[in-house]
């Protein structure tokens, strides 16, 4: 197994895409990784598994060792209540439960129906 690698590409400079997309997937790590079509957002080994969050012309990888602004950790929370968790914020003593919308929703209904 090789290395994979996420990029943002902006479709509105499709014009220039793939001239300097190998230069930027280098410079992953050491500095901004952007080219005139888009960005590199992470580089990772092809057995691990990499997460990202795209917003904008832009995005970052999501991991335990990096910074996660608010935003993407509400998103994520909805993802996993969607999904039939718990979540809960440090220093709280309850969490939010899951959703009643979303695949553990759906999954919930499906065996009501059935029964």
């Amino acid at each position: 197994m090789g290395m994979n690698t996420v990029i943002v590409m902006l479709n509105d400079l499709a014009h220039s895409w793939p001239k300097d997309m190998l230069d930027a997937m280098r410079r992953y790590g050491h500095e901004k990784s952007r080219f005139n079509g888009g960005e590199v957002l992470s580089v990772s080994h092809a057995d691990d598994r990499q997460i990202v969050s795209v917003h904008g012309n832009t995005g970052k990888r999501l991991s335990p060792f990096d910074a996660i602004d608010q935003a993407d950790l509400d998103e994520l929370s909805q993802i996993l209540r969607a999904h039939g968790y718990t979540v809960r914020k440090p220093g709280r003593q309850r969490g939010e439960g899951p959703l009643p919308w979303g695949y553990a929703a759906d999954q919930a209904e499906e065996s009501h129906t059935e029964g």
